[in-house]
C-alpha cells in the first residue's frame, strides 16, 4: 500500500495561552520502519513521536518517511479562543447608607456559554443591582472551563450633614442677625431652600426668629437644619 497518514483527532487549545493542543495520527502503508518529524512554521523540529501533544496554537507539519524513503506529508492548524476578558461599569451608592448601587458586566472572548459566580456563589447573574457599599468579586467560567476574575469596589458618599454659626440681633427691632452654615458629605453641588424663600447658603440681615433650611445634594440626598436667631427685648 502507498504510504499515507490517517488523522485520528485534532484537538484545539481550549483556553487562550494554554498549550494543550494535540494531533493524533496513524501512519499506514509503505514499508516499516517509519521516521516521523514534526516541525512548526519556522521549520524548527518539534517532535519525532507519532502523535503531537501539548502544543500551543499554530501551524504544524508532519513528514513520515518509510524504509524505502517514500514520504507522506500533512499540515495541521491548531487554534485557540480569544482571551476571556471581563470589564464593567458601575453606579455607586447615591446616598450614605442606601443600597442602590449596580454593576454592569461585559464578557468577551472564551467559549460560550458563560457562568457567573459572585462572592463565592452568593449571586450567579451577569449583572448586579441593589448593592450597598463593599467589594464584589466575580469569577466567570466559559464553556471550556477557562476562568477570569473581576473585582469591583462600590463606594458611597460621606453622610450629608449641616452645621451653623448664628449671629444674634444686637438690639430689639434691628435686622442684623446672620446664619453661616457649613455643609459636608454628600455629593457636590448642593442646593439650598430656606423657609423664607432664600436659596443662598448663608443668610444675613435677619430679624429674630426661627429659620429652617433644606439642603439637597447632586444625588438627591437631603439634610435639614433649624437655627434660632435671638433678639433682645426692647430696652
Amino acid at each position: 500500500l502507498a504510504l499515507d497518514i490517517i488523522v485520528d483527532q485534532v484537538t484545539n487549545v481550549d483556553c487562550f495561552g494554554a498549550n494543550n493542543g494535540s494531533v493524533l495520527i496513524t501512519p499506514v502503508g509503505g514499508i516499516l520502519n517509519y521516521d516521523i518529524l514534526w516541525t512548526d512554521i519556522s521549520g524548527a523540529s518539534i517532535s519525532t513521536n507519532e502523535d503531537l501533544i501539548n502544543v500551543g496554537p499554530g501551524t504544524y507539519y508532519v513528514s513520515i518517511v518509510d524504509s524505502l524513503q517514500c514520504e507522506a506529508l500533512d499540515t495541521f492548524v491548531i487554534t485557540e479562543p480569544a482571551a476571556l476578558t471581563l470589564s464593567s461599569t458601575q453606579v455607586n451608592v447615591s446616598c450614605n447608607g442606601l443600597s442602590d448601587a449596580s454593576i454592569d458586566v461585559s464578557v468577551t472572548g472564551g467559549t460560550l456559554p458563560y457562568s457567573y459566580d459572585w462572592n463565592g456563589g452568593v449571586w450567579n447573574s451577569q449583572d448586579l443591582s441593589g448593592l450597598s457599599v463593599g467589594t464584589y468579586t466575580l469569577i466567570v467560567t466559559d464553556g471550556n472551563g477557562c476562568t477570569d476574575q473581576l473585582v469591583v469596589t462600590i463606594t458611597e458618599p460621606l453622610v450629608l450633614s449641616v452645621s451653623g454659626v448664628i449671629t444674634d440681633v444686637d438690639c430689639n427691632g434691628n435686622a442684623n442677625g446672620a446664619i453661616d452654615i457649613t455643609v459636608a458629605g454628600g455629593t457636590l453641588p448642593y442646593t439650598y431652600a430656606w423657609d423664607n424663600a432664600a436659596t443662598t447658603e448663608d443668610l444675613t440681615g435677619l430679624s429674630g426668629g426661627s429659620y429652617n433650611v433644606t439642603i439637597t445634594d447632586f444625588n438627591g440626598c437631603v439634610v435639614s437644619g433649624t437655627y434660632n436667631v435671638f433678639e433682645p427685648t426692647a430696652l
